[in-house]
């Protein structure tokens, strides 16, 4: 009986312990989880660089294909890093102002290490 009592307890060693960290720690590392691909880490530049952009934009830089990009801008909206305009009838995105912030600041610690 109580072998089964044993099997049947939950474990808490797998589960993530996210209420111990600050929401700055949390957003830097939504931030950084986004900023983890080569991909996003130059639409995130040629935004900085030029301010706004397409799909069109980032599918020439890239050389991806426009339903990868969309996942990847996708991510990027998630994360907060970037917002998508609509100027007459076409998407535009651009970084948010917070982003701008975070994005240094993990640029940062990574030319720190």
């Amino acid at each position: 009986m109580t072998f089964f009592i044993i099997l049947n307890k939950k474990s808490l060693m797998g589960s993530s312990k996210t209420v111990q960290y600050s929401a700055k720690e949390k957003t830097f590392a939504r931030t950084a989880k986004a900023m983890g691909h080569p991909a996003r880490i130059v639409i995130v530049q040629f935004l900085a660089a030029y301010g706004l952009g397409t799909n069109k934009h980032f599918m020439e830089i890239t050389k991806l294909c426009d339903a990868t990009i969309c996942q990847h801008l996708k991510e990027l909206e998630h994360a907060g890093i970037i917002t998508e305009l609509y100027i007459k009838n076409k998407h535009y995105y651009r970084l948010c102002t917070k982003a701008e912030e975070s994005v240094k600041e993990l640029q940062l610690v990574f030319s720190q290490s």
